[in-house]
């Protein structure tokens, strides 16, 4: 089954946004564990807005079985609001269903940030060359392989701070971060996306150079390749 999604990945040219599951430990669904896949995972955010406590507990994890980062990103996993169902009872306009829990409700929330950077992208926020004007008519047209917006998901995250592998944020339970919309936007200017434009061959090479102004505090750099079925 991983196998068989990341063919439909690398055939079809999407991005998939899988939920890593709800086990706890490395029991995940095998689409999760697929190549080209973006897992998610998940981390209680204690019912308020401040990112420094939240914790893992709960959320399967990684590392894959032949130790790739699993999963890739993270969102919330507990008492995520949503809009109850028109006709149920007690439903008005000001209710809301407040149990969406697990990676089921990470998921969602990661594959909406998705959707804006493939806005952007496609908008020419990030100054790229697009196949054509970069209009809402042309918007599937002008979008970015599904490698392209994995990178600018995962080179843009708010990474939670953590010391070695012991850590409940470790990087195979957090993944690189939670998606931050705001660093993708501050940094349009900035960014410097390369979107599969040169195909290299066995043994060929291609060097970018980007200069750094002085008094940068970060400097990040992301490739991610679009890979056959194991």
């Amino acid at each position: 089954v991983s196998a068989e999604s990341d063919d439909i990945i690398f055939d079809n040219d999407i991005a998939w946004t899988q939920s890593q599951s709800n086990a706890g430990n490395q029991d995940s669904r095998p689409q999760a564990w697929a190549k080209n896949v973006i897992s998610v995972g998940g981390l209680r955010h204690q019912n308020n807005s401040n990112p420094a406590d939240e914790v893992w507990n709960g959320a399967s994890i990684g590392p894959a079985a032949d130790g790739r980062i699993k999963p890739e990103i993270c969102a919330y996993y507990d008492s995520v609001l949503c809009s109850d169902l028109p006709g149920a009872a007690g439903y008005s306009t000001t209710d809301y269903y407040t149990g969406f829990n697990g990676t089921s409700s990470a998921t969602p929330i990661v594959s909406g940030h998705v959707g804006l950077m493939q806005q952007m992208y496609t908008d020419g926020l990030f100054h790229n060359p697009l196949p054509l004007p970069a209009t809402a008519a042309n918007r599937f047209d002008n979008k970015a392989h599904f490698t392209t917006t994995k990178s600018l998901l995962v080179n843009t995250a708010s990474s939670y701070a953590f010391s070695g592998t012991t850590a409940n944020l470790t990087r195979t339970h957090q993944g690189w971060g939670f998606p931050d919309l705001r660093r993708v936007y501050d940094n349009r200017d900035k960014l410097v996306v390369i979107d599969e434009y040169t195909a290299l061959q066995q043994s060929q090479s291609r060097s970018y150079y980007v200069w750094v102004r002085p008094g940068t505090t970060e400097f990040r750099a992301t490739m991610t390749y679009a890979d056959p079925a194991a």
